[in-house]
């Protein structure tokens, strides 16, 4: 009997899905007798720009702040956008929906979110769409804006705080 790679390579994996099923999604959880136990669906995992991490644009952000934009990811699609409205966010977050209006401002100040209306319907029944900024767009934007400053080494030196968040003044 020839054992080819691609044997070994299935091997392996089943072994693989029987030990840790998180590195294949939990498709397949396979028992000893090499029978197949357990088949679930895909799980899906949100994205957001890293660039946003590696800069520390995102220690900048409160927590309510964080919240929503961890909510906003969960609920784009492929697209990078989504039309969910106040409330569905808020729900999704765990905060109020003052809250809410008042983080995607903050979002916005720092170019991680766009926010604008599809121009559908009539005036009051508008929808609005949030679509999620690549790192490598919101970068020249705020440059631009001087929100940040970058050094000799293209690497992130200054984050202009944000003029609408709360700060308490030492005295």
């Amino acid at each position: 009997m020839i054992i080819t790679i691609s044997d070994i390579l299935k091997e392996q994996e089943r072994k693989e899905a029987e030990l840790y099923p998180e590195l294949n999604q939990g498709l397949e959880v396979v028992s000893e007798n090499g029978e197949i136990i357990l088949t679930r669906k895909k799980e899906t995992f949100t994205a957001i720009a890293k660039g946003f991490v590696q800069e520390f644009i995102w220690s900048r952000l409160k927590g309510a702040s964080a919240k929503v934009l961890i909510a906003i990811a969960n609920l784009t699609g492929t697209q990078r956008f989504t039309l969910a409205g106040d409330k569905c966010i808020s729900e999704y977050a765990g905060v109020n929906i003052k809250t809410v209006r008042e983080a995607l401002k903050e979002l916005e100040y720092y170019h991680i979110i766009k926010r604008n209306l599809i121009p559908s319907g009539s005036l009051k029944r508008r929808r609005r769409r949030i679509v999620l900024f690549r790192w490598d767009t919101a970068k020249p934007l705020l440059i631009k804006d001087k929100k940040i400053i970058i050094d000799d080494k293209g690497e992130v030196c200054l984050v202009t705080p944000n003029p609408f968040k709360k700060c308490k003044i030492p005295f």
